[in-house]
């Protein structure tokens, strides 16, 4: 995991999210993680990667909670990245967290698992990829063409002109609002 020392930034909806990460030295990674959202400070961990008697494992000291183990439970290559998955299924949420390691640079982290009996796990947002919203919506094609991952602002965009496209050609009692 050597390649995991340094920054790491990104930011989805509106949160940015930083890791640092110390190199690897004695068998133990250093790493610190925290997320702001509208200039305050959301949440920050404490992270270690260490090898134990049974694995290298993920620990993460969360603020306010307590320190939890994710073992290495598979390391798995899909295309040119590698996805690597740690587990610990008795844990409350998540019970899984993976760090996809893109053959560009990028990292991705990905936590999942259930919370209150359901699963858990981070959504995209996706259009057909022959879905112009400013242009030809190919109608014809829903349920047949493929799909492309888009940013939450692109999906919130594309809803706001809907809304308001549906507005000015059908009247403002074609939108309907409801709860419950």
């Amino acid at each position: 995991f050597a390649w995991l020392a340094g920054c790491w930034r990104g930011t989805v909806n509106q949160r940015e999210f930083r890791e640092h990460w110390m190199p690897l030295r004695g068998n133990l990674m250093l790493g610190t993680g925290r997320n702001v959202a509208s200039g305050r400070t959301q949440d920050y961990e404490y992270l270690r990667l260490e090898l134990r008697a049974d694995g290298v494992h993920y620990v993460a000291a969360p603020s306010g909670q307590r320190e939890a183990a994710f073992r290495l439970s598979e390391s798995v290559t899909e295309g040119p990245d590698t996805i690597y998955t740690f587990a610990n299924p008795a844990h409350d949420f998540p019970q899984r967290i993976s760090y996809r390691r893109g053959s560009e640079g990028w990292l991705y982290v990905h936590v999942e698992g259930k919370l209150k009996g359901e699963e858990r796990r981070i959504i995209y947002p996706m259009r057909r990829v022959d879905f112009d919203p400013n242009g030809e919506r190919n109608c014809e094609n829903r349920g047949v063409s493929g799909y492309v991952r888009i940013s939450w602002d692109e999906a919130l965009d594309i809803v706001a002109s809907e809304i308001r496209r549906v507005k000015r050609d059908f009247g403002p009692g074609a939108i309907m609002a409801n709860h419950g």
